[in-house]
């Protein structure tokens, strides 16, 4: 290992970051851990991090907790040394080679390489695309590990395997669609059918239709009343703003993450949105209680900044808030007005299911509510509907022309 060029990269380090807010327990974390490796003959005699962590490292530890944060370190610090690489919120740098093509026989690197280059030719969001990959990657490792490495020697054996565990279902409907999907995606690019013999081996599994949760009236009405109080004790503007936007647009909190002081119109009084989720563009009404907050939080909270971002982080040099940040702002808020203090879904999906049942309950017409949640497809509402508690008792049959024993009920107790 070259020592010298790594004591000049923690030179540089140090300077990185203290220019850009790092904590200064993170700095001395950093540092002390490059000091470590620096004076270790161990890592001055290996062939590369990677083998000092096999020999020095595994030999060493047995906690997996411990192994994985050992891993994470010396990713970073390797990162640095080899590629100048500084750290990055977002971006983590890791010690193993992560890339999933990496790992398979070529028929199926060329599969998920076809598959790949297919969906990014039709746009499809960024997440949909890491979501189908981390499927079929799954799928394929699970037939590498069996020992295969053709499509043709697949048997419905090695498929079927992937869902049933011998005694119970492991894998549902969503998987087997993706799977079916990106066969036929592959067979439609590449006019290859080595795989497609893999469409009659797997399973039928029926979609299981799942009651989205949402807020009660009771629920609403504390979240209602905590929000009409023209000062919150422990709660920031930002957050005031950003739980309002939340409540009363349903928009997704990456969403939010990304919202920039441009896609206000205060003019007009709408709000652009471009998903992260779809790529699309969607407007939503900027209401007068939304409007006010955010324009309560830019004048008298938001930090001075050169960020185009709407919501910025609190920290020393303020940034976009994360989704998970956005998380905790909703769970803090909740937790204010009393809701959900026992358990039960806290998140930034509760609300937008929320609003999603609250329009349905109203009458709103199926086709809006699409449009001002921004899903692709109109058949996305229909799971709310099944969360339509009062919609769906009105379609309740009697059983008074049944004569059901006593303790059939008692038993369901």
């Amino acid at each position: 290992m070259d020592i010298e060029n790594l004591k000049c990269a923690k030179i540089r380090l140090e300077s990185y970051l203290q220019e850009n807010g790092y904590s200064q327990h993170y700095t001395k974390t950093l540092t002390h851990d490059i000091d470590n490796l620096i004076s270790d003959p161990d890592f001055a005699g290996a062939d590369s991090y990677e083998s000092y962590y096999q020999a020095h490292i595994v030999t060493k530890y047995d906690n997996p907790v411990t192994l994985s944060a050992r891993r994470g370190t010396l990713g970073r610090i390797k990162a640095l040394d080899l590629y100048g690489k500084m750290p990055a919120k977002g971006n983590p740098s890791f010690l193993f080679n992560r890339d999933p093509l990496c790992q398979f026989p070529p028929a199926f690197r060329c599969f998920l390489e076809t598959c790949r280059a297919g969906w990014e030719s039709r746009n499809l969001a960024p997440s949909t695309i890491s979501s189908r990959t981390g499927m079929v990657c799954k799928f394929l490792s699970h037939l590498a590990d069996n020992g295969r490495e053709r499509f043709e020697d697949v048997s419905e054996q090695d498929v079927q395997s992937y869902f049933f565990d011998g005694t119970s279902l492991i894998r549902g409907h969503d998987v087997v669609k993706i799977l079916r999907l990106s066969i036929h995606d592959y067979i439609r690019i590449s006019g290859d059918k080595t795989c497609e013999s893999l469409l009659s081996f797997l399973p039928g599994i029926r979609k299981r239709r799942r009651i989205y949760p949402y807020l009660t009236k009771d629920e609403r009405k504390r979240i209602e009343s905590l929000l009409d109080m023209p000062l919150i004790e422990g709660l920031s503007r930002r957050d005031l703003a950003i739980f309002t936007l939340l409540y009363f647009t349903g928009i997704r909190r990456g969403d939010i993450a990304t919202l920039k002081l441009q896609d206000i119109d205060w003019s007009d009084d709408v709000i652009t949105v471009v998903q992260g989720k779809t790529g699309r563009k969607n407007t939503l009404p900027l209401l007068p209680m939304i409007g006010n907050s955010i324009l309560d939080y830019i004048e008298y909270e938001r930090p001075r900044s050169g960020s185009d971002y709407l919501f910025l982080s609190t920290n020393r040099i303020p940034d976009k808030l994360s989704g998970g940040g956005i998380y905790d702002i909703v769970e803090k808020v909740l937790r204010m007005a009393g809701v959900r203090t026992e358990g039960g879904r806290k998140g930034t999906h509760l609300l937008r299911h929320n609003l999603s049942v609250s329009l349905l309950e109203s009458g709103t017409a199926t086709p809006l509510i699409t449009e001002i949640l921004g899903h692709s497809s109109p058949e996305s509402v229909n799971a709310y509907l099944w969360s339509d508690e009062a919609a769906l008792k009105k379609c309740s049959l009697s059983i008074a022309d049944f004569p059901v024993g006593k303790e059939v009920f008692e038993a369901c107790l």
